[in-house]
């Protein structure tokens, strides 16, 4: 059986600010012509300060994943009753279903948090489920190594590596950030979100 890839054109991110502390690379649905479902959209965001206020979600996953060069946590208040710091690394992952409220803020002293913010659309069996979150500290992302190549398996699975929090996950979904470093050579990163 032939399975048939289909690529959309490059595509750029929209130019986003919210106040004087967000600005992101903004990337809606149809900037790929349906080829993202069910991704809604993604920010690849930089935050310096507290930007929502509280905020209502529902029928989404609201998925927010820290790269590691951010310098302070991502402070998640929910509805749920999760109060907690997202980590450099660590990826935080709200099924609203049928409704949660939720805001998320950079803490701490000179807060600069770079991350994304991905929304998944949830099935339609699911819209109306109770909400719940799923976090993944750092330290149980697993990675996998090769000459120059470090990639961080942080959601599904690649090279025979499961991400060990998928399994609690909505639905499937596959988001990887992988590191490249070729022989003297500054390092390229790359990175990959989507559904298997």
């Amino acid at each position: 059986m032939t399975r048939r890839l289909t690529l959309s054109a490059p595509v750029k991110g929209q130019p986003l600010r919210i106040g004087s502390g967000f600005e992101a690379s903004h990337f809606g649905e149809h900037f790929f012509n349906g080829l993202i479902d069910p991704v809604v959209m993604v920010d690849h965001f930089q935050m310096t300060a507290p930007t929502f206020e509280p905020h209502p979600h529902a029928g989404i996953s609201a998925v927010t994943y820290l790269f590691e060069d951010s310098t302070s946590p991502h402070v998640n208040y929910d509805a749920l009753g999760n109060q907690g710091p997202i980590e450099p690394g660590a990826l935080h992952w709200l099924a609203a279903g049928r409704g949660a409220v939720h805001t998320e803020q950079p803490e701490g002293a000179s807060p600069y948090v770079h991350a994304l913010q991905i929304f998944v659309n949830l099935p339609a069996r699911q819209k109306m489920a109770s909400p719940f979150a799923v976090h993944a500290a750092a330290a149980t992302i697993p990675e996998f190594h090769g000459e120059g190549v470090r990639v961080r398996v942080v959601a599904g699975h690649s090279n025979g590596i499961t991400a060990p929090h998928s399994v609690e996950l909505p639905q499937p979904f596959t988001l990887l950030d992988g590191h490249w470093r070729p022989a003297a050579a500054s390092p390229i990163c790359w990175r990959q979100a989507g559904m298997p």
